[in-house]
């Protein structure tokens, strides 16, 4: 496999930004499986799946294509006062990876994985574009953006970021409420085929099991896998290892 460390131009972001890019060295012996695109948590960036994990090594056993950008502590968000970080995961960086990597735009070997808040992107895009993913993963995600608003103490650096992303009097456009993003799914459209883990000592855990009951309850056939563990990342490589062959196997 080749690990490209890459600094990169946006224009949607209007600057420069991280990738972290695996691919399989010899392209014409080896099909690509697929293209992940890893989402990486708030507090953490581009090279985080990669120190803390074993996706190389997954990738190379399942002939996969992985992209990790960096976001910033955005939500994976288009930011009222900031950037178009949503755009720029959907839009911009998959036609900068057709043209830099050669890789194939195909929903059917298309797939977004995250942790955390980048569990959060995950679920987002899967529900926003489920034409465009063939399926997604999240890994302790903060389905629940209404409640973390809520849940965060005024007058504080974490309310002030949350003001930046969703306003001065912080709250969810229609597209990045995942509630109203399953309410409004097309009973006969595409769905993109959805796994979550959480750890039943994690803080978030009582949000993921409300949203895993919502799906179920609207009829968006998941996968919802629990066990012992708490807000880590030994808990998401462990994750990332059972994602693999539920997906590609």
């Amino acid at each position: 496999m080749a690990l490209l460390q890459c600094e990169l131009y946006s224009e949607t972001l209007i600057r420069d930004t991280q990738a972290v890019v695996i691919l399989p060295q010899d392209r014409a012996d080896v099909e690509v499986r697929g293209i992940v695109y890893f989402l990486h948590g708030r507090g953490q960036n581009a090279h985080s799946w990669m120190r803390y994990t074993c996706i190389e090594r997954l990738c190379e056993e399942y002939r996969l294509a992985a992209v990790m950008p960096n976001v910033d502590r955005s939500f994976y968000t288009d930011m009222r006062y900031g950037s178009q970080y949503f755009t720029y995961v959907t839009e911009e960086l998959p036609q900068i990876c057709q043209r830099m990597f050669r890789i194939p735009d195909d929903p059917a070997k298309t797939y977004v994985m995250g942790l955390s808040m980048g569990g959060y992107g995950a679920l987002k895009c899967a529900l926003n574009y489920p034409e465009r993913y063939a399926g997604a993963a999240a890994f302790s995600a903060m389905p629940d953006i209404r409640f973390r608003i809520g849940a965060t103490e005024k007058d504080t650096m974490k309310y002030r970021e949350l003001q930046g992303i969703f306003g001065m009097e912080p709250a969810p456009l229609e597209n990045e409420d995942l509630y109203g993003l399953v309410d409004r799914l097309p009973a006969d459209g595409p769905r993109t085929k959805l796994l979550m883990t959480c750890g039943t000592e994690d803080q978030l855990f009582p949000l993921n099991e409300r949203f895993s009951a919502y799906l179920d309850e609207k009829g968006y056939a998941h996968e919802y896998w629990k066990w012992p563990g708490i807000h880590e990342w030994k808990f998401w490589d462990e994750s990332l290892k059972k994602a693999m062959p539920f997906f590609f196997e």
